[in-house]
């Protein structure tokens, strides 16, 4: 072989290797694997409420004045109380419907006994309550006193009875175990005064007016009010006497529920026009000669001056209205216990405790 072909050969066999491609280096990487885990959704935000504009509560007296009656509640443990009669608590309730509504006549007396005529009131069943005023609950306003009980002596004229000394060494009826009994026990020990007891079952009254009846007692004790009404219907009622005798039980008057300061203030005005106008000495048979007259006190009263009634949402006349249909306190009084002196429940200007608030 010459060498120009060796050469060439060579010079092939060079290019050939050079133009081979070189080895390629592979390097492993791992891929993560990713889970698909879903996006919890963001919380969708609820719409804060427009709130609702509050509405302006409507005054209890509009409820009352649109219903066309005033829903008393009346005690039928008082001694005058009957079942289908008027009584004084209902002579009340008839002064307010009187001077609401302009006849005595719009009226819902209910019969409940204290508990349940606050448990009432609260309810809104009845409008007010006549019943005891003294250290009310503190979501009940008590309006003036109406009424002071307390309890009496009876005794025939004959014993020559007046004061509680007078019943030294006297027999006396009485119920056992009453408050009339416990009232006239301390008031007997305060006066130093001892009596022969003649005693009676609780609840026991017939018997015990009938032995007095009899003669058999020189002097009888028990409620002022019922005193009063069984004077007349004794046998012989000229020869007996209501001692001026009382020892106080508690007051009573006009309750409302505090939750509307003006319904309170309303039946307050009306009791206490009913005591003012006695007071001033104007009755239903004068009320018309009062108005025409020129007291300033007795116009106030009345709405001829400053009207006092539409500061209260009601007629300048209303106190007018009660006593026209009604009369005045002392009137009401005299209607229902006309046996019965006032005591404590004359006027404060006559020595009593009837006042305004």
């Amino acid at each position: 072989m010459t060498a120009k072909p060796l050469v060439l050969a060579c010079l092939i066999l060079t290019l050939t290797a050079c133009s081979a491609p070189a080895p390629q280096t592979i390097v492993a990487t791992s891929t993560p694997i990713v889970t698909d885990t879903p996006t919890p959704p963001p919380p969708t935000e609820t719409p804060t409420p427009t709130p609702e504009p509050t509405a302006t509560p409507v005054p209890y007296r509009a409820l009352v004045l649109e219903r066309g009656n005033v829903i008393c509640g009346v005690d039928p443990a008082r001694p005058d109380y009957t079942p289908d009669g008027i009584n004084f608590d209902i002579d009340v309730c008839r002064a307010i419907a009187a001077a609401l509504f302009d006849t005595p006549a719009a009226i819902d007396a209910r019969p409940l006994d204290a508990g349940a005529g606050l448990a009432a009131l609260r309810s809104g069943e009845i409008d007010v309550y006549l019943g005891p005023i003294d250290n009310p609950p503190p979501d009940v306003v008590a309006g003036p006193a109406l009424f002071i009980d307390a309890t009496g002596v009876m005794a025939r004229n004959d014993v020559n009875i007046r004061t509680l000394t007078d019943l030294k060494f006297t027999t006396v009826c009485l119920l056992q175990d009453s408050i009339d009994e416990r009232l006239f026990d301390a008031a007997l020990a305060a006066a130093r005064v001892r009596v022969q007891a003649f005693l009676f079952s609780a609840s026991d009254y017939d018997a015990m007016y009938a032995t007095y009846d009899q003669g058999r007692c020189d002097a009888i004790v028990d409620n002022r009010v019922r005193l009063g009404l069984q004077l007349p219907i004794l046998s012989a009622p000229r020869e007996q006497g209501v001692l001026d005798v009382a020892l106080l039980i508690g007051r009573r008057g006009l309750l409302t529920v505090s939750r509307d300061a003006n319904w309170s203030e309303v039946i307050a005005a009306i009791g206490n026009g009913l005591i003012q106008a006695e007071e001033l000495d104007v009755n239903s048979a004068n009320l018309d000669d009062a108005l025409a007259g020129d007291d300033p006190a007795v116009l106030q009263l009345f709405g001829e001056e400053d009207d006092i009634g539409s500061g209260l949402g009601l007629t300048h006349d209303f106190v007018a209205r009660a006593i026209r249909h009604v009369g005045n306190y002392g009137e009401i009084y005299a209607r229902h216990f006309p046996d019965l002196p006032r005591g404590p429940n004359a006027l404060e200007l006559d020595g009593g405790q009837i006042a305004p608030q």
